[in-house]
């Protein structure tokens, strides 16, 4: 069920991408995982854009997760200046510690990003995703997903970040605990 998951999100992407404006890619390592990413940008701008996404991370106590978001977010308002929000949901389907667990929920959230007035090539950044027992299945009775990131625009389209990001699953039949908590870094290229 997972692996066709996996390949609904793959089919879903690029079946719209002829439609994407813009687009952006993204790597992020710790010592003991990895995060791949891509979005764009769907649909025209009149109300804030809106970003299809999809985010696959492997780590090394032999967990997956893959991630499809839907989010809409575009500048907060005039009185501040570089403060941007967005809020949206995202569709997780994954298998932790070497199979131990799968799950399959529907979790919603957003994001802030605030450029700093004094330097907008720096970035401060907050997201979160919550799914409640109502949404989750198979393995999963609740699951959130929480970070803060300090992003450094290096060129106009590249910028290097350092984040602190956490997953956590409820499993139904145990005490729940987080599979990915720690430092990362990454990279974000937009074409």
């Amino acid at each position: 069920m997972l692996k066709r998951f996996g390949l609904f999100s793959i089919v879903v992407i690029l079946g719209v991408i002829s439609n994407a404006n813009a687009q952006t890619a993204s790597i992020t390592l710790s010592e003991k995982s990895a995060q791949v990413g891509y979005g764009f940008l769907v649909g025209g701008s009149n109300y804030g854009r809106t970003e299809l996404r999809a985010d696959f991370l492997y780590n090394s106590d032999d967990s997956y997760l893959v991630d499809t978001s839907l989010l809409v977010f575009d500048e907060v308002g005039s009185k501040i200046k570089g403060l941007v929000a967005g809020l949206g949901g995202k569709l997780y389907g994954g298998s932790i510690n070497d199979n131990q667990y799968e799950m399959l929920v529907l979790g919603v959230g957003g994001m802030i990003r605030y450029s700093i007035p004094q330097n907008p090539r720096i970035i401060l950044g907050i997201d979160g995703y919550y799914a409640p027992e109502i949404v989750s299945f198979i393995d999963a009775d609740r699951f959130y997903e929480t970070a803060a990131r300090l992003e450094y625009e290096v060129l106009p389209k590249a910028s290097a970040y350092l984040e602190y990001r956490k997953f956590y699953l409820d499993p139904d039949d145990a005490k729940g605990g987080s599979f990915e908590d720690g430092f990362r870094v990454g990279m974000e290229l937009n074409f």
